[in-house]
């Protein structure tokens, strides 16, 4: 990594609820895979960004991985990221005690449908039963209803209500 320059990616997404428990449920059961995630978030500055730290275990419980991400304050051209920063198990569980707010418990399904990739987060503990799919384009804008599986409810996408943090702290 010396001498490379790390580079700022642009998280562009849409987020939406799901029409009915039932759609997004059938959908998840073919899902290319689930993941049981936790996260908290270390910093939160609403001018500046957030370190959001994320562990990914399988739907099982096994560790998989666990990373340091910042993400800084969003503009029109999306929401910048720079890499994440890699931590071991025992050093993410040290830091997810100093998380602000609380900590977010998710299963996320990812679900294929058509040439998309949809994100479903399914909520566990204190924010069940709350689902919402995130749908990551390079181009969010061109996605049309169309284009979305019958299970894609109202979309929230700048709903403050539906962002991690938010539900984090509530």
């Amino acid at each position: 990594m010396d001498g490379e320059i790390a580079q700022i990616v642009f998280e562009k997404e849409r987020k939406f609820l799901p029409k009915t428990k039932k759609g997004w449920r059938e959908a998840a059961r073919g899902a290319e895979k689930c993941l049981y995630i936790t996260q908290g978030y270390i910093l939160i500055d609403p001018l500046r960004g957030i370190n959001r730290l994320r562990i990914n275990r399988t739907a099982e419980g096994r560790f998989l991985d666990a990373r340091l991400e910042t993400k800084l304050h969003p503009t029109d051209q999306g929401a910048p990221e720079l890499p994440p920063a890699m931590l071991n198990e025992m050093g993410a569980k040290q830091c997810l005690e100093h998380a602000s707010g609380g900590v977010v418990e998710k299963f996320r399904h990812y679900i294929h449908y058509g040439n998309l990739l949809f994100h479903v987060d399914q909520f566990i503990g204190r924010h069940a039963p709350l689902v919402v799919i995130e749908l990551e384009h390079a181009d969010p804008a061109s996605i049309t209803r169309k284009m979305l599986p019958i299970w894609v409810g109202k979309e929230v996408t700048g709903n403050r209500d539906y962002n991690n943090v938010a539900i984090a702290q509530r």
